[in-house]
């Protein structure tokens, strides 16, 4: 997709701030990729997807709150009950004993799409109006990617159902290059005045932006195409740890012809929930930029209550 190199950002000091003072917490979270692997610094634990499930290997297990989910959004995120001794390892995590999960929370591609949206809404203001190459106003561009994830979850079915909301994500995608577009111009020009990009809040804006008009993309392609996006998610996985050994590609049919996954020489296939994670950090930086250390650590307590209400599916 063409985005700069991303990277989990080390545990900001408005993470300690927002999370719950406690040491027992009403609700603990574990977080895994598509295939149930948990990676929490040096932790990391497989899980079985499915509710009263512990780690494949045994503990200890890394919990997190609502708040430090903010930094580690990944694709699949449970509820989960602490067993045994559990400690407050830094701000916001645990460590267990062991655990076992007892909720999957309703975070999905759509949900992690429509979150980064809100996101970037919350913080644009007058920049709605900014003109991104193409024509189109960047407002627009976001009122369209919001108006198509909505449409995406009627009950349409059937092969015209997929290819227009194939084409769909066809058309986000290109306007979402175009505002990378703009965004690789200003980040051209902060390097040449010596400007940090991640203090710029018109770059931090335009990355946000970009994070999550892509993220709408790809839950419009996991509603059209799920067999092939969950196998892409698969390949991606199983590139990543085959030190170096040949790996085998995939073909899945379409009206177009066949996919490949895993023929590429390097994924490019980037998960909507790390998309709703970096667009989630954007905002705040640009918030933080704008007006504050203050203001940002305001931004993040809003994003929080959001995440809530995603995850509580109120």
């Amino acid at each position: 997709m063409g985005h700069w190199p991303r990277a989990v950002p080390p545990q900001p000091e408005w993470a300690e701030r927002v999370s719950k003072e406690p040491a027992v917490l009403d609700r603990y979270y574990v977080v895994t990729d598509a295939t149930g692997r948990a990676r929490n610094g040096e932790i990391e634990r497989h899980f079985e997807l499915h509710e009263g499930a512990g780690p494949d290997e045994g503990g200890p297990v890394a919990l997190v709150d609502v708040a430090t989910l903010l930094t580690c959004l990944d694709e699949v995120i449970f509820e989960a009950e602490p067993i045994g001794a559990t400690s407050e390892a830094s701000p916001g995590t645990w460590h267990a004993d062991d655990a076992r999960l007892i909720r999957r929370t309703p975070w999905d591609a759509r949900s992690a799409a429509s979150f980064a949206l809100s996101c970037v809404e919350h913080v644009i203001g007058d920049d709605r109006n900014i003109e991104i190459p193409g024509g189109q106003a960047l407002g627009a561009v976001l009122d369209d990617a919001k108006r198509f994830l909505e449409e995406s979850g009627g009950e349409r079915e059937g092969r015209l159902a997929k290819l227009s909301r194939l084409a769909t994500a066809r058309r986000l995608h290109r306007s979402g290059e175009h505002i990378g577009d703009l965004a690789r111009g200003r980040l051209g020009e902060d390097l040449a005045d010596e400007i940090t990009i991640t203090s710029d809040p018109a770059w931090t804006l335009l990355a946000s932006s970009v994070d999550a008009v892509f993220a709408v993309v790809e839950a419009l392609r996991h509603v059209a195409l799920p067999n092939y996006v969950s196998d892409h998610e698969d390949a991606g996985g199983a590139r990543d740890t085959s030190d170096g050994e040949s790996f085998i590609p995939s073909f899945w049919p379409s009206p177009w012809g066949n996919f490949a996954t895993g023929a590429e020489h390097e994924s490019t296939y980037v998960p909507t929930s790390l998309l709703a994670r970096e667009a989630a950090l954007r905002a705040r930086e640009t918030v933080t930029d704008r007006n504050g250390e203050a203001a940002g650590t305001a931004e993040a307590a809003w994003q929080v209550t959001l995440l809530e209400s995603v995850l509580e599916n109120r």
